[in-house]
């Protein structure tokens, strides 16, 4: 049971930080996230609220209060990360490093979530 929860642990905090360092590049490299937005072919708006939802996101993830929202909000994040996967595959920008760690990490944390709670 330690085992499960240091690897739930461990995957739910390096999920979190890929995630907040995303939404960190959204507000402080707008211009340079705007160029790659448009290069894997989604309109730049879009930054807004996914870096809205990807720290709501995050934040339910953490916080551990319902079971419902926790479950939706690691949907939610495996959904996005999959996408923004699919897209820089697509694109062959070599932005896929980064979303191969979210989808994994996420995954991850979601499995070991179930094991333990």
């Amino acid at each position: 049971m330690k085992t499960n929860k240091t690897i739930y642990w461990i995957s739910t905090i390096i999920m979190s930080v890929v995630y907040i360092f995303g939404v960190s590049m959204f507000i402080f490299n707008t211009e340079g996230m705007k160029d790659a937005f448009n290069t894997i072919g989604f309109p730049a708006w879009l930054m807004i609220p996914l870096g809205i939802f990807e720290l709501l996101g995050v934040g339910t993830v953490l916080v551990n209060k319902s079971v419902i929202l926790k479950n939706m909000a690691y949907g939610g994040l495996l959904l996005a990360s999959s996408h923004g996967l699919v897209a820089h595959l697509v694109a062959a920008d070599g932005g896929h490093i980064p979303a191969v760690v979210a989808v994994l990490f996420t995954a991850i944390s979601w499995i070991y979530y179930r094991k333990i709670f």
